[in-house]
C-alpha cells in the first residue's frame, strides 16, 4: 500500500520537473547468461542523483525478508526538500537460491523499484533480471499465466505516474489486493486502458 505526506504538492511539482530533465539511460552492463545488456544500479544512480538533488529531491530504499528461502521485497521512498514523502508498494520475489543469488535479486528489486519510483525509462532488455527472479524465458514466450513481473510493474508505475494514478488508483483499476498478483493477460489490458489515457497535468 502507497504512503505519503498529507500534501504531495512540492513533491509532485519537482517529478514532473525532474521527468522532463532526465534522459533514457543506456545499457551499460552485459549479461552473458543470456548473451543481453541492462543498466546497472550504480549507473542510474550515478546518473540521477545530481538531477533529484536540483529539484530537492531524494530516495531511500527498504528490504524486507531473509536472503534464502523466502520472499524478499523493495520499497522505494521519494523525499522532498519540503518535508513531504511517497513511498511506494513494495516490489517482490520469492528466492529459493543461494546467497549470491538473493543479493542479485536484491539489487535487481532496488534497481526497478527506483525506476518504477521515478518513471525512469532505460534501453535495457530485462534478461538480467530472469536468473534473479526465476523466470523461464521458455514458458514466458509461450505466453502462461505467469504472474507480472518487476520489469512489468516498473512500466506499469511509469505509465500510472504519467496519467494520474498512484499505486492504490492502480490497484482499484485492477480490482486486486495487490498489483504482484496481475496475470499476463490483466498486465496487458491494464497497460492499454492506461495508455488511452490523456496525460495528467500536475503543476509545480
Amino acid at each position: 500500500m502507497i504512503n505519503k505526506s498529507e500534501s504531495i504538492k512540492h513533491i509532485a511539482g519537482a517529478i514532473v520537473k525532474f521527468q522532463s530533465k532526465v534522459e533514457t539511460l543506456k545499457r551499460t552492463a552485459a549479461n552473458p547468461f543470456f548473451k543481453s545488456n541492462y543498466t546497472t544500479l550504480e549507473d542510474i544512480v550515478g546518473a540521477i542523483r545530481p538531477i533529484l538533488a536540483e529539484y530537492g529531491l531524494s530516495f531511500m530504499q527498504n528490504t524486507n525478508g531473509t536472503m534464502t528461502g523466502d520472499v524478499i521485497s523493495v520499497s522505494t521512498m521519494l523525499l522532498h526538500e519540503s518535508g513531504e514523502f511517497i513511498e511506494f508498494e513494495p516490489l517482490q520475489i520469492k528466492i529459493t537460491g543461494n546467497v549470491q543469488q538473493s543479493m542479485a535479486t536484491v539489487t535487481y528489486l532496488r534497481r526497478y523499484s527506483l525506476q518504477c519510483a521515478l518513471g525512469i525509462v532505460t534501453e535495457d532488455e530485462d534478461d538480467d533480471g530472469n536468473v534473479a527472479s526465476g523466470i523461464d524465458k521458455t514458458s514466458a514466450a509461450k505466453g502462461g499465466n505467469y504472474k507480472v513481473t518487476p520489469k512489468q510493474l516498473s512500466r506499469l508505475y511509469a505509465i500510472g505516474i504519467k496519467k494520474g494514478y498512484d499505486a492504490n488508483g492502480l490497484k482499484a483499476l485492477s480490482k486486486l489486493d495487490s498489483l504482484n498478483d496481475l496475470t499476463k493477460e490483466q498486465y496487458d489490458k491494464l497497460v492499454h486502458w492506461l495508455e488511452q489515457r490523456p496525460d495528467a497535468q500536475v503543476g509545480a
